[in-house]
């Protein structure tokens, strides 16, 4: 997982970039994920009250590329 904040227009922009092994893999954690306590009772608030909008893109791409996404 890759975070990658940045300004534009005076406006706070975040992307977070992720790879799984397939779309169940990633329904399965997200799920997971969003339902644990960790996040119900952790930074939730903080984070979503600061979303104007959200978007989601899903790329089939190859280890290597998600690697070279990741920074790594």
């Amino acid at each position: 997982m890759r975070s990658v904040p940045g300004v534009r227009g005076g406006h706070e922009e975040a992307y977070l970039i992720r790879a799984f092994a397939s779309l169940e893999q990633h329904s399965a954690q997200e799920e997971a994920f969003y339902a644990s306590d960790a996040w119900r009772q952790g930074p939730r608030e903080a984070i979503v009250s600061r979303i104007d909008g959200c978007h989601s893109i899903v790329l089939n791409a190859s280890e290597a590329v998600a690697q070279a996404l990741a920074g790594r």
